[in-house]
Order: C-alpha cells, then sequence, then structure tokens
C-alpha cells in the first residue's frame, strides 16, 4: 500500500512536480531511542565511531592591508579552546589559519572529498600543508562533522583575510557538505563572528518576568516502506555568536596586563568552552542552550556604554546529538 493509496493524496504527474523544489535524498540510518531521567523516550543520531569525525577550525586572524580589517588579537585562546573541545568530543580536528573566502570554500571540499589532495598540483599541496591540512577527509564510518569559523564578518557572512565573503547561511553550508558520507548525519556549525554593527539592547528581568530597556546606546565590537526521504538543508545545527545585524565580542588581553590569558578571547567561544567542559550531559541542543545562556548574561560596561550579545542557533537536525 502506498502512501498516496493509505491517505487518500493524489499522485502529482511527473511533469508536474516542481523541479525547484527540495531535493530528496533516502536513507536507511536509524535513529538510537533512549529514556531520559524524567523518562520521556528521546531520539538521538547514532554516534558510534571513535572518533566521531572530522572537526574543521578556520580561525582567520590577520587580514591583508587592502582588507581595512584589524587584527583579530586574542584569537589564539579561542583556537586553543576549539581545538580542546572538539577532541574531547573525540572529533579529529583540523585547524586551518588564515585563508581568504576561495581558499575556506576549497578547504571544505578537500575535506569531505570533493577534490582530492594528491590531485593537486605540487605547490597548492605545500600551501595546504603549510597552513596545517595534510588530506584528512570524512569517511563513510564517520557519525558526524563539525566545523568552526572564526573571523571578522558581516551579515550572512565570514570574511576571509582578503574581506571576501564566505557564506555561513544554512543554504551555503547544505552546498558545501554535499556529501555522500554525511547524508542523514549531524553536521553542525560554530561561527564566532559579528554579523552586522547593531549592538544588543539590554534588558532586566524582574522575578515576575517583566523588563524593561536600557538607553540604547551605540558601540565599538566584534514513511515508504522503510524508505525515509529527507532533503539536502536536513540534520544541520549552526550556532552563531550573534543574531543578524549585530557584534560579538572578544575580550583583549594583549593589551590589558591585569587580564590572564584565560579570560583573553571571545565571549562565544569562551562560553562553549565552559560548556562542554563542564556539563555531564553532552547534547547538542543543551549545549548550545547553555552557550545562549551564558553569552546573553555577560555584560560590560565599556566607558558609559553598557555592551551585550546574544547567540543565535538555526536547526535542521532531526533528533537531538548526545555526543
Amino acid at each position: 500500500e502506498t502512501l498516496e493509496e493509505k491517505f487518500g493524496v493524489p499522485r502529482l504527474p511527473q511533469e508536474e512536480v516542481s523541479s525547484h523544489g527540495p531535493s530528496e535524498i533516502a536513507l536507511d540510518l536509524k535513529p538510537e531511542v533512549y529514556t531520559d531521567g524524567l523518562g520521556t523516550c528521546v531520539q538521538r543520531y547514532q554516534m558510534k565511531s571513535k572518533p566521531h569525525g572530522i572537526a574543521l577550525v578556520i580561525s582567520n586572524t590577520k587580514f591583508s592591508e587592502g582588507s581595512r580589517l584589524t587584527t583579530r588579537e586574542s584569537a589564539l585562546v579561542d583556537e586553543e579552546r576549539a581545538t580542546t573541545i572538539f577532541e574531547a568530543l573525540h572529533y579529529t580536528v583540523v585547524l586551518l589559519k588564515n585563508l581568504t573566502a576561495a581558499q575556506m570554500k576549497e578547504a571544505f571540499q578537500l575535506v569531505v572529498g570533493e577534490k582530492k589532495f594528491d590531485t593537486l598540483s605540487q605547490d597548492t599541496q605545500e600551501f595546504w600543508k603549510g597552513r596545517g591540512y595534510h588530506g584528512a577527509t570524512v569517511t563513510k564510518g564517520n557519525d558526524s562533522f563539525i566545523c568552526c569559523l572564526m573571523s571578522h564578518g558581516g551579515k550572512g557572512v565570514v570574511y576571509g583575510i582578503d574581506r571576501s565573503c564566505f557564506g555561513i547561511e544554512l543554504d551555503s553550508f547544505s552546498k558545501l557538505l554535499k556529501c555522500q558520507h554525511l547524508t542523514g548525519k549531524p553536521k553542525m556549525a560554530f561561527i564566532q563572528c559579528c554579523q552586522g554593527e547593531s549592538t544588543a539592547t539590554p534588558v532586566v528581568v524582574e522575578e515576575d518576568g517583566s523588563f524593561h530597556l536600557f538607553e540604547h546606546k551605540s558601540v565599538h565590537g566584534d514513511d515508504r516502506g522503510s524508505v525515509v526521504t529527507i532533503t539536502e538543508k536536513s540534520d544541520f545545527c549552526i550556532s552563531y555568536a550573534s543574531v543578524w545585524n549585530e557584534k560579538s565580542y572578544r575580550y583583549c588581553y594583549d593589551h590589558d596586563p591585569v587580564m590572564h590569558r584565560e579570560q583573553g578571547g571571545s565571549w562565544y567561544m569562551h562560553a562553549l568552552h565552559e560548556a562542554i567542559t563542564t556539563m555531564p550531559v553532552k547534547s547538542i541542543l543543551s549545549l548550545i542552550t547553555v552557550v545562549n545562556r551564558l553569552v546573553t548574561e555577560k555584560e560590560v560596561v565599556d566607558k558609559g556604554n553598557v555592551l551585550k550579545q546574544c547567540p543565535v542557533v538555526q536547526s535542521t537536525l532531526r533528533y537531538d546529538v548526545h555526543f
């Protein structure tokens, strides 16, 4: 019995099916089912392999003179945090530094196997080796994929070192990570960059749940039988350091002799590190919620201006991810 016969849904002739709709992908990956502490049955993605997969970390800190972008001081501590937390979650970390947008795209193509490292020219291979890439690729046995991008940015983009734009919206990632080995598996992205020039407006939450606004001030910052079909945009979770149009912030210990190095770096990466290293239950949805709380509740007053930041997450995950 087909779905059309079971539910009385008329089947469209083939020529009436739009060629511009989301493409479907058949898969037979079954989620795991477990019972949480409240007795609720929860479905989660299979995460059985060790390592779970690749964590691609791209950090742009030094920019070309013509870009008019400043050096991202204190970013080194964020790179160390990213490496630490993703290794702790059992991923193979590939850390690449200071790339243009075109090079960032090629890095993804290499990691997912769209481009083969051994087919590149000798000069290109040497370039990538110099940047820290030695041929690691996604394999069929991987459970999932992580990427972490840290740079300056604008709405929907992070900047390459020449100020070229690299798209960070769902549509961009779904095209970059169109890889058979990752079909039906969770693909998670963590984005540390500004998303614009506006500043998050602080609010005070009262005990009764009401709130009032601070004065806004401008600041400077940073089922067909057993076959299931999904779309290319399924199974993504993208966590952004700030909402569209707003800034994100870093502590620059480089110029503050009082500040300890551990206090430096971006608010977002500091919160992500804290959440992953301290939470006993490593669920992606729980982790992201904690990160949002830690960052949103942070407040710094600089020259009379209240600095606030609000992360945001976009998810098309079909199940939860437990590391």
